[in-house]
């Protein structure tokens, strides 16, 4: 699983936050592999991000990309629910 994020909250808060951590995406967010990963983040989920935000779509904004491998010590359970729908980008 790969987290992307401008100023970090969402990477702390995944690994540092809650005791039980639960993401649920959409099949839009399923790629093949890491190199993938990394190019759908920086060509699209981060330009959209940026033109939400009204920012500059050509900037970098692909500060921080956590790739989580397992569950983090801290976190006492983790789920990811995978729903068969196009959500968020």
């Amino acid at each position: 699983m790969m987290i992307a994020d401008f100023y970090g909250n969402s990477v702390v808060g995944s690994v540092l936050g809650p005791k039980i951590l639960m993401f649920v995406v959409g099949v839009n967010k399923i790629v093949d592999d890491l190199s993938s990963g990394f190019k759908r983040i920086r060509n699209y989920a981060a330009k959209v991000n940026a033109i939400r935000l009204g920012l500059d779509p050509e900037g970098e904004y692909d500060n921080i990309v956590f790739i989580l491998r397992r569950k983090p010590p801290l976190i006492q359970e983790g789920y990811v629910i995978i729903v068969n729908e196009y959500l968020g980008y």
